[in-house]
């Protein structure tokens, strides 16, 4: 019997880190980290670092240019 052939398929990420998402929006970490601590982005903490999911992330772009 022959083995089956996996193909690798694109799992929709859910969240992202602070780091990932000023890379997508081209502004400084700092910037983001300024939008989580004003609560103008919401996020979770995670040990020493923050998860974005995806709806406060759009919920943070409907405000316009929050930068």
């Amino acid at each position: 019997m022959a083995a089956k052939k996996y193909e690798k398929k694109a799992i929709p990420q859910e969240t992202w880190s602070p780091e990932q998402l000023a890379i997508m929006l081209h502004v400084s970490v700092r910037k983001i980290h300024e939008a989580i601590s004003n609560k103008q982005l919401m996020a979770e903490k995670v040990g020493n670092n923050y998860a974005i999911s995806q709806k406060a992330i759009s919920e943070f772009l409907k405000m316009g240019n929050p930068f």
